[in-house]
């Protein structure tokens, strides 16, 4: 396979599929779902503090600065995936809200895992603990949702 036309769908699935996307589907999911959506964005906001906490503390260097300097996207720190962590995460709260979305997730995930190993923005490493971090936030997130917001949508509705 081309290896820029896998660079230049790297980018797009990047833009697609990074904080700010999903911060989107995640308020936009609110609307039609509350608690799903409101447990997305626990989940995303968790996922990404341990994420950028874990790059500044490792500051494990990406591989793929050495082959593009003009990256365009990302930072230069590679450890953890922070892309992998957050798909995956949502991908555990729609299947734990038993909604048949989780397997779109699944499917984008494998793609971001192949092109992030294949473009050389991320090893195995980089992926494997932005698994780990992608469970343990979407999990933490439901425990913490479900033990400190049990009627949050009653309580939302209440303010409107």
């Amino acid at each position: 396979m081309n290896i820029k036309i896998l660079k230049k769908l790297a980018i797009i699935i990047n833009l697609l599929t990074g904080f700010y996307s999903l911060l989107m589907i995640s308020i936009l999911m609110c609307f039609y779902r509350f608690d799903l959506g409101f447990y997305q964005l626990f989940s995303l906001f968790f996922s990404s503090l341990l994420v950028i906490s874990i790059k500044n503390i490792v500051k494990k260097e990406r591989k793929d600065l050495t082959l593009n300097e003009n990256r365009a996207f990302g930072n230069k720190y590679s450890f953890p995936s922070g892309h992998t962590a957050s798909l995956l995460s949502f991908a555990i709260i729609f299947f734990y809200f038993k909604n048949n979305s989780f397997i779109i997730f699944l499917v984008v995930l494998a793609l971001v895992i192949f092109l992030k190993i294949y473009t050389r923005q991320h090893d195995f490493v980089d992926i494997s603990f932005g698994i780990l971090i992608g469970f343990i936030s979407s999990l933490s997130s439901i425990l913490i949702c479900k033990s400190i917001f049990p009627n949050i949508k009653t309580l939302i509705e209440s303010f409107f």
